[in-house]
């Protein structure tokens, strides 16, 4: 490319890289968009009809099992 870079030859190659930064731009742009979207349909579609409380309630079980499991452990070993 020594001698060859002219006027012309400098434009394209700045245009070119202008385009992959609004590219870049614009992809991480929609990235964050969509993400927030699908974090808010998520979040929806967990409140409608009683979801999180059924996902919550399906976790009592296992939770107050450990929860015996510690207060058993707790009560093993010397205060």
């Amino acid at each position: 490319m020594a001698g060859q870079l002219d006027e012309k030859r400098l434009a394209a190659l700045i245009t070119e890289a202008a385009q992959r930064q609004l590219v870049a731009n614009y992809r991480q742009e929609l990235r964050a968009r969509s993400e927030r979207m699908f974090v808010e349909q998520f979040h929806r579609s967990l409140l409608k009809n009683g979801r999180a409380d059924a996902i919550l309630d399906s976790l009592h079980p296992s939770f107050d099992t450990a929860a015996e499991a510690i207060a058993a452990a707790r009560d093993v070993i010397p205060h």
